[in-house]
């Protein structure tokens, strides 16, 4: 089978990438034949994703030429992540049949986080609708523009229509499943696809088996006088709570009785904020460390996870689900959230 495969990034850069790093090889072993149409090949720094076939950058050659030539390459089916051009969306829609993974709540949501921010943080379960408008500002949904609020309604709605178009969703859990029968979709037309989560190979937690790891592990954890050594991989954006997280090491380390050590791994907009907490933080509390890692693949997260006692998930919204998890408990880490 001819599978187009479209996402926004052509570079790995959070989960949706993940996923596409590993579902692209095995698709390839079961025979099919891949294509690639990504909108931007960017950051330069950032590994590109196999592209085991043809591949095509929309920020390279425009849209008008992306599409006649995916169009000369006949798929039988659209593989669509995310996509952030409505017009190129509705385009590959009409090509031919499109099976979207719906990864987030960009669809259902004006500011995508499925949460109110006030009085506390909490998940929102509504159906896109008027109600989110009231709601909006005093629940702090989102933004303080109401014209961005507007915008993104509008955008939102028109999305939820053209989705209609698909003829298949795959969601990752049940919980993303609810989210779009809510919203009028058909049982039979979203089905749970739960994510691949690489197993667990030698030399991945630095030439240690699972089990091993997990031992040293628990050694580490029973002796007070080394440092608790806690893990946070994602992507740095305020929803994902590493400023929460920080803000609560003194009282972690206070409990515990013992020093603490934190690593942060990935990249976003939030990281140059948190790097400066940090700094202060560990400036007035020196049994407490920090260090920040760049976006690493899926091997030496693997190795660092080998390293630590404890992955934390400090999220302030509700998680599409992950592949985070599952995959530090095949590394043998367990995981708070």
């Amino acid at each position: 089978m001819r599978i187009l495969i479209c996402n926004t990034f052509g570079r790995l850069m959070g989960g949706i990438e993940s996923y596409l790093a590993c579902v692209i090889p095995a698709l390839v072993e079961k025979g099919h034949e891949l294509a690639m149409l990504f909108e931007r090949d960017s950051p330069a720094a950032h590994r590109l994703l196999p592209i085991p076939g043809q591949g095509w950058f929309v920020s390279k050659i425009g849209v008008s030429q992306t599409l006649d030539r995916l169009r000369e390459w006949c798929p039988d089916v659209i593989y669509i992540h995310a996509m952030s051009d409505p017009g190129l969306e509705q385009a590959l829609i009409e090509t031919a049949p499109a099976v979207l993974f719906a990864h987030d709540y960009s669809a259902t949501c004006i500011s995508g986080a499925k949460r109110f921010a006030f009085p506390r943080p909490s998940c929102c379960s509504r159906r896109l609708g008027a109600e989110c408008l009231v709601n909006y500002f005093p629940r702090r949904c989102g933004g303080i523009s109401p014209i961005t609020m507007w915008q993104n309604y509008q955008n939102r709605r028109a999305r939820l229509e053209m989705m209609q178009g698909y003829r298949r969703f795959l969601v990752a859990s049940e919980a993303m499943q609810q989210e779009y029968l809510r919203h009028g979709f058909a049982p039979d037309r979203v089905e749970v696809v739960p994510l691949p989560v690489p197993p667990m190979v030698a030399g991945d937690a630095g030439g240690e088996s699972t089990a091993g790891a997990i031992d040293s592990s628990e050694v580490r954890s029973g002796d007070r006088s080394n440092a608790m050594h806690l893990l946070f991989a994602g992507r740095m954006v305020r929803m994902k709570g590493g400023e929460i997280l920080l803000q609560a090491l003194p009282s972690i380390t206070k409990k515990l009785q013992r020093p603490l050590k934190l690593t942060l791994a990935g990249e976003g907009p939030a990281k140059a904020e948190w790097e400066a907490q940090a700094r202060i933080l560990c400036a007035q509390n020196s049994y407490i460390t920090v260090e920040f890692t760049d976006w690493l693949d899926h091997t030496d997260l693997r190795k660092l996870m080998g390293t630590c006692d404890l992955l934390v998930v400090p999220s302030l919204w509700p998680e599409p689900f992950g592949t985070i998890g599952p995959e530090a408990g095949t590394a043998g880490l367990p995981a708070a959230a």
